[in-house]
């Protein structure tokens, strides 16, 4: 489990029924930024050697000099588990584009 970072246009990140960020709006964001690629899904060897796989119409990979990282688009907001400084850094310029903000899952943000 990890905390969540969320990029939102609510005043707090779970009551964004009125402010959402669209999919399309998402979409449009990452087809513009040459550092995106929309995943259609994603899959992990666990311990045990079985596969475990997550899909989401709103899933988009970050790929930096450093890392490879996973924004999931849910319910209106972008999300990202367990941010580092960087891709906080990442987050709050996507969210200056989108007209929106970075806040963590307890309405702090950044």
């Amino acid at each position: 489990m990890g905390y969540n970072v969320y990029i939102t246009r609510a005043a707090k990140w779970y009551e964004n029924e009125d402010t959402p960020i669209s999919l399309q709006e998402w979409k449009d964001y990452v087809e513009s930024d040459p550092e995106f690629e929309m995943m259609e899904e994603i899959a992990v060897s666990l311990p045990n050697g079985s596969m475990m796989s997550y899909a989401s119409e709103g899933m988009a990979m970050w790929v930096s000099e450093e890392e490879e990282v996973l924004f999931d688009y849910q319910e209106g907001n972008i999300v990202v588990k367990g941010p580092e400084d960087d891709v906080i850094e990442k987050m709050k310029h996507i969210a200056s584009r989108l007209q929106a903000k970075v806040q963590g899952e307890e309405n702090e943000e950044y």
